[in-house]
């Protein structure tokens, strides 16, 4: 904190200053944009890890291969989740 502010730090520990107000520490969203993209792992962060959300271990095995949820495991996901599960070919089944 500097005058009563949080303060983004880069690596080595330098305040990390604003492009849109120069003179002025970078908001959080700013900061956090520069920490991203000075990072190593830049692409792995912006793309994720291609899972889906709500912590969901996906469907239970299916005859030849299929992958299906049931109804529970699917009304128990978010609406990102179930987009996803639905995109990847997943069945809902009673």
């Amino acid at each position: 904190m500097e005058d009563g502010k949080v303060v983004a730090r880069d690596a080595s520990g330098n305040p990390i200053y604003s492009d849109a107000n120069p003179g002025s520490f970078a908001d959080f969203d700013e900061a956090l944009g520069k920490l991203v993209g000075a990072s190593p792992f830049r692409d792995s962060i912006l793309k994720g890890a291609n899972q889906s959300g709500s912590g969901s271990q996906g469907a239970g095995s299916g005859g030849g291969g299929a992958k299906t949820l049931s109804r529970a495991q699917f009304d128990a996901l978010d609406g990102a989740a179930k987009a996803s599960h639905m995109a990847d070919g997943y069945t809902v089944t009673d």
